[in-house]
């Protein structure tokens, strides 16, 4: 690859199945609409109920989908999708939309590394918690940490008859080689 980190790098690449589907538009709100005027703000929550429009239709016939927000879950100094860093973060409410009748969900987090914020285990309980609470309670949630290089957690929300199969990958996962590089698991 040529060393750009994105899902367009990421298709070009062709590294995943043929029947992969990509949704590579990104929400960057900082060139366009970058003010804090009203009418910035309402452009901004619009692009974004379009931009998860399209995303949900892109993913309709996806039975696992993949969200890899810029830094991940949404955070309390951001808690509106019209803000202008909005953009780098996913949403609850359309985490819960995306991954609607999906068997895996997978979801990209950077830990934060302030001591305010607790440690990454904290962290990772407290997320997991409010993904079982609000995207969907009868569901289970895994995730790991992953550390090689900047600390980041995946979560993995499965539908009830994937559990047993998920479980079983991730245990073999963490027992190979790459689990080298995760340090914490858990289910919730």
């Amino acid at each position: 690859m040529s060393g750009k980190r994105s899902v367009a790098s990421l298709e070009k690449a062709r590294l995943l199945p043929s029947n992969t589907v990509y949704f590579s538009e990104l929400l960057d709100f900082h060139q366009k609409y970058s003010s804090q005027n009203n009418k910035d703000k309402e452009e901004r929550e619009v692009r974004r109920k379009d931009w998860l429009k399209k995303a949900i239709q892109s993913v309709s016939d996806c039975n696992v989908i993949f969200v890899d927000p810029d830094n991940g879950l949404q955070i309390a100094s951001c808690p509106k999708i019209n803000q202008m860093r909005s953009g780098k973060f996913a949403y609850y409410p359309e985490i819960m939309e995306l991954a609607k009748g999906k068997e895996l969900c997978v979801i990209y987090h950077h830990l934060n590394r302030h001591k305010m914020h607790g440690t990454h285990e904290s962290q990772i309980r407290i997320r997991a918690g409010e993904l079982r609470e609000q995207i969907k309670p009868t569901r289970k949630v895994f995730a790991l940490r992953y550390r090689p290089y900047s600390p980041r957690a995946y979560f993995i929300l499965t539908s009830k008859s994937e559990e047993i199969r998920i479980r079983k990958n991730l245990n073999n996962f963490l027992y190979s080689s790459y689990g080298q590089h995760r340090d914490s698991y858990y289910e919730t």
